[in-house]
């Protein structure tokens, strides 16, 4: 099931949402651009959520560990 498009306050990301059957971790970037990461944890999608920082955590945790592609 995928959760709702949640807007967040980060200076770098704007949206994300979370597919939990298929393991994708949607983001948006203020840049306009939208990136799929596959095979995402549910942990790292609930540890989003409750972080302090998003950016920081998409930095630590997310960029570089996961496959990725940009979304049309």
């Amino acid at each position: 099931m995928t959760t709702q498009r949640l807007e967040v306050d980060s200076t770098a990301i704007s949206a994300m949402s979370y597919d939990a059957e298929l393991a994708v971790l949607s983001l948006t970037f203020h840049n306009g651009r939208t990136y799929s990461y596959r095979a995402v944890p549910t942990t790292i999608w609930t540890q989003l959520l409750v972080a302090e920082s998003v950016g920081t955590y998409f930095n630590d945790f997310i960029r570089n560990r996961f496959d990725y592609s940009r979304v049309a």
